[in-house]
């Protein structure tokens, strides 16, 4: 099955995979893609992520330009789960992903996309870079939190405190030349635009990922997942879509051709994101997730439906589901004993209890995640599940 369309109705909107992107090619999966990293070390398609020197991370968009894993001395980064599936954790010190030097600018049309969540912030660090002084680059402001990216040497700065530890977040930005624009975006949406008309630097030096290019202590210390640069300047509705959705092509065994799964098969009123299974007869198949818990009102009913065609005009359609939108649960009260401060200190073996009272309205409360830190080692975030 050569995959022809993806079309994804909701609420009576449908976005189209065939007419905006191209999956009639297994050279691509979007249009004016040249780069996808999904970084779920899939075995049928040479990734083994062991921590080792050499490891491949796969691209995805057909054009070849495979990530090699340098791990360095330290050797503590790790495989991790990501926003999607895996991703790779950057330890910070000597970790780094070598993307080549294949990549192609010349109509001055560019348009990245990455997810992250970093455990620190210091030293600014890369997220990736090809020399941030006359080509492609990305990284984050340590002194305010700020996101930073720029094509040609010209660098632009969103407002202070976009990013903070601990949190998955999607970011990136365009650059069309023509329009003369240069636009940051976070989780969907754009967040500062600036003028800007220069080329796309073009150099020697090959795309690093997890660092700077001379791969020195501008270091990223955090995860990094769904990697996806374009040679072309998407759209703000593309963008948005794409930070709501995942389109992923994987290896099976399984032949069944369409498979759908929500998140509570048992009530499927209550799912607020669709997983949908497209299996082949040659076991190239394609996973397609979509978030759309944002932007649903209280008390409104939603349908929505996905839409399968391959290029023999065979179609495969789900049935029409129905989600509701719900209030955010509140928390009355939250109670801690021993009571301490921020000034005080425990002795090694007490146990702190933490009692949460949370209030929902819509009477469908599932669980509430306790995160907690040593915060004088610089240690990650830990989370605990709090069941009720």
């Amino acid at each position: 099955m050569n995959l022809a369309n993806i079309t994804y109705s909701f609420n009576g909107t449908s976005f189209n995979y065939g007419a905006n992107y191209s999956l009639t090619s297994h050279v691509n999966l979007t249009k004016g893609l040249v780069l996808l990293m999904n970084f779920d070390n899939e075995s049928a398609y040479g990734e083994s992520y062991n921590n080792s020197n050499g490891t491949i991370i796969k691209d995805y968009s057909g054009y070849g330009n495979n990530g090699t894993l340098y791990v360095g001395a330290a050797g503590s980064g790790n495989y991790t789960t990501g926003r999607y599936g895996g991703a790779y954790n950057f330890d910070g010190r000597d970790d780094y992903v070598d993307a080549g030097n294949n990549l192609n600018f010349s109509n001055n049309q560019m348009t990245s996309l990455v997810w992250i969540s970093a455990n620190s912030i210091t030293n600014n660090p890369a997220i990736f870079d090809k020399d941030w002084s006359n080509s492609i680059y990305i990284q984050l402001i340590a002194s305010n939190g700020a996101i930073e990216g720029g094509v040609n040497g010209n660098y632009h700065q969103s407002n202070a405190g976009e990013i903070t530890t601990g949190i998955w977040y999607q970011i990136g930005y365009s650059y069309n030349k023509a329009e003369g624009q240069f636009r940051l975006y976070k989780n969907g949406v754009m967040i500062k635009n600036f003028s800007e008309s220069g080329n796309i630097g073009s150099n020697s030096n090959n795309l690093i990922f997890g660092s700077n290019y001379l791969k020195n202590n501008v270091r990223f210390n955090g995860s990094i997942d769904e990697v996806a640069i374009w040679n072309r300047s998407l759209s703000a509705d593309e963008i948005r879509q794409l930070y709501l959705s995942q389109v992923k092509k994987y290896v099976s065994t399984n032949e069944t051709y369409l498979y759908s799964d929500f998140n509570n098969s048992a009530n499927p009123s209550s799912a607020s994101n669709a997983t949908m299974k497209l299996y082949s007869d040659d076991n190239l198949n394609w996973n397609f997730v979509v978030n759309q818990s944002e932007g649903m009102s209280v008390g409104q009913y939603y349908n929505y439906f996905v839409r399968a065609i391959d290029l023999a005009g065979n179609i495969n359609t789900t049935e029409i589901r129905t989600v509701s939108g719900n209030s955010k649960p509140s928390f009355t009260t939250i109670i801690q004993t021993p009571v301490i401060t921020a000034l005080d200190e425990l002795d090694p073996g007490i146990m702190i209890n933490i009692t949460a009272n949370v209030s929902d309205v819509d009477a469908n409360y599932n669980y509430t995640i306790l995160q907690w830190k040593n915060a004088s080692t610089g240690s990650s975030w830990n989370n605990i599940t709090m069941i009720n």
